[in-house]
C-alpha cells in the first residue's frame, strides 16, 4: 500500500480569518499565447479510481508541451504542495490569496525555484510515496505573476497543460475560475450544438416536434456541447422550461466537494471527456442543480423548451410538444 507522507513545515496553531476582499486575477500560464481546453464541471472518467468525478476547474493549453511556465493568478503564500505521480492531480501547488480564496496548479512537472530543492531532496528521501507538505501562513509568499511551477502532466493528465481550480474552503466548495478571469478569456469562436435527446432512456430525432412518453414521470436528457475551432467545451447552464415555466435548472458556477464524485449522478450514459449527456432530472440533490420543480406527475401534453448556453451568454434552445399516450 502507498504511504503518504505529512510534512509541516513550521508546527504552529493559527486561526485564520478571511476578509475575501477584492483583488484582481490574471492568467496562469505565463509568457505564452494560451486558450481555454476544458470546462468547469466537465464529466470526467477517472484513469486511477472507478468513480467518475466532475472537473473541478479549467484548463488553459500549453501546446502540449511540459515545461511552460505557470504563475500564480494573484498575490497570496504557498499553503501546501502536493508530490504524488499517481493521483489525479499529479505535482500541485496551493496557494492561499490575500481574498481568502485557494488556489490550485495541478499536474505540474516540476515546481518553482523557491520549491524545487525541497522537492528534489523529499524525493530522494520518499521516493514514490505520496507526499504532502503544509506551510505556515506568509512563510512562502509570492506575486501575482510569479512563477510557482512549469505546465505537465502528472497524475490524471492525458497531456501537458494548465489545471487551474479557484477554492472557497470554508464553504467546501470549487468556484468556476471564469468568473475570476473573464477579463482575460473571451468568448472563443464556435457554435453551441445540441447533439441528441432521450425521453425516459430512449433517444429521439431532435427534429420531430412531438414527442411521446407513457406513464407518470419524463426523465429527459439533452447531448450538448460548445463546439469551437479547437475543441469541445462543456456548458455552463441548462434550463428546462414547461408551459412557459422554469421548472429545472443547472449551473455550473460552483460545486461542492461533497458532490466531487456524484458526476454520473447529473451526466447520462455515453458522457466521456468531450461528449456530455446532461440529465434533466435529478434523484439526489446537487449543488449544481439550482432549481427542481419537476411535476410529480407530468400532464397529458406539454409544451417543453430546452435553452443550453455557455459562460459568455451564448445560446440555443430545442422546443417541443410532450404528449402521454
Amino acid at each position: 500500500m502507498k504511504k503518504v507522507i505529512l510534512l509541516f513545515i513550521v508546527f504552529s496553531i493559527i486561526f485564520t480569518f478571511y476578509s475575501f476582499a477584492s483583488v484582481s486575477y490574471f492568467l496562469p500560464v505565463k509568457n505564452f499565447k494560451t486558450y481555454l481546453t476544458s470546462a468547469f464541471g466537465e464529466y470526467r472518467p477517472s484513469m486511477t479510481k472507478s468513480v467518475s468525478h466532475f472537473h473541478m476547474g479549467v484548463d488553459f493549453s500549453t501546446a502540449y508541451r511540459s515545461g511552460v511556465p505557470i504563475a500564480a493568478v494573484t498575490d497570496g503564500y504557498i499553503e501546501k504542495i502536493d508530490i504524488d505521480d499517481d493521483d489525479i492531480y499529479g505535482y500541485t501547488v496551493y496557494i492561499r490569496h490575500d481574498d481568502g480564496y485557494l488556489s490550485v496548479y495541478a499536474h505540474l512537472s516540476k515546481f518553482g525555484d523557491n520549491l524545487s530543492y525541497l522537492f528534489e531532496s523529499l524525493k530522494k528521501e520518499f521516493g514514490k510515496n505520496r507526499i504532502e507538505i503544509f506551510f505556515s501562513p506568509n512563510e512562502i509568499r509570492v506575486k501575482k505573476g510569479e512563477i510557482i511551477g512549469f505546465s505537465g502532466q502528472t497524475g490524471e493528465a492525458l497531456a501537458p497543460h494548465c489545471h487551474l481550480e479557484i477554492r472557497d474552503t470554508q464553504k467546501n466548495i470549487a468556484i468556476n475560475p471564469l468568473n475570476f478571469l473573464s477579463d482575460f478569456v473571451t468568448a472563443p469562436k464556435g457554435d453551441i450544438r445540441i447533439l441528441g435527446l432521450r425521453i425516459n432512456g430512449r433517444e429521439v430525432s431532435i427534429a420531430d416536434k412531438i414527442h411521446y412518453f407513457t406513464g407518470s414521470l419524463v426523465n429527459m436528457e439533452i447531448n450538448a456541447t460548445l463546439k469551437t475551432d479547437r475543441n469541445s467545451l462543456g456548458l455552463y447552464k441548462i434550463e428546462l422550461y414547461m408551459d412557459g415555466v422554469l421548472v429545472y435548472q443547472i449551473l455550473f458556477d460552483e460545486i461542492s466537494f461533497d458532490d466531487f464524485e456524484a458526476a454520473d449522478v447529473l451526466f447520462g450514459r455515453n458522457s466521456n471527456a468531450s461528449n456530455y449527456w446532461y440529465k434533466l432530472y435529478s434523484p439526489e440533490t446537487l449543488s449544481v442543480v439550482k432549481l427542481n420543480k419537476l411535476p410529480i406527475e407530468f400532464p397529458s401534453e406539454s409544451a417543453v423548451k430546452i435553452v443550453v448556453e455557455d459562460f459568455w451568454g451564448r445560446s440555443k434552445e430545442l422546443k417541443f410538444r410532450l404528449l402521454r399516450r
